[in-house]
């Protein structure tokens, strides 16, 4: 919680996100929304925004968090495109803190079978982790409860 002394944190860009989730597609079907924090990981970025564009289903959008960067994380993500750039200004809780300023303005934007995939901006998805993922979303559950799934996790590299 702030105190007097530490200002509220904020997310720059949010009109950004809102423009972008409002021109997600509007058919039937789950859209995916991914979201890469980033703190100064100017060396991986490049990595993992590659593994999100060669899904073999890629996200609608991809979102990097560029969390109180002092690198150049946010300008590599702007110089090769296919994502947007929000901005934390004051976040003090670290990837947590940057996730739920996005998360916050984010999830009343979406439909209920849409998903949100987190992905560390150090890390690579195998390329067909999304169309995989997608496919177990909402399945019954194998122990027989009659619950779906509504998670998916997997190893990261």
């Amino acid at each position: 919680m702030p105190t007097s002394t530490q200002p509220e944190p904020r997310l720059k860009g949010s009109t950004k996100l809102s423009s972008a989730v409002a021109r997600l597609p509007k058919d039937a079907g789950p859209r995916v929304i991914t979201l890469i924090p980033a703190h100064n990981e100017q060396a991986g970025i490049a990595f993992a925004l590659d593994s999100m564009s060669h899904q073999s289903r890629p996200p609608d959008l991809v979102v990097v968090i560029a969390d109180n960067c002092t690198d150049d994380t946010e300008s590599i993500v702007k110089e090769r495109g296919g994502a947007i750039v929000l901005s934390t200004v004051g976040n003090t809780r670290k990837k947590a803190g940057a996730l739920n300023l996005v998360l916050e303005r984010l999830l009343p934007k979406l439909r209920p079978d849409d998903g949100v995939l987190v992905v560390d901006a150090d890390s690579a998805l195998d390329t067909g982790f999304v169309e995989a993922a997608l496919a177990q979303l909402g399945a019954p559950a194998r122990d027989g409860s009659g619950k779906t799934i509504g998670g998916v996790g997997g190893t990261f590299r």
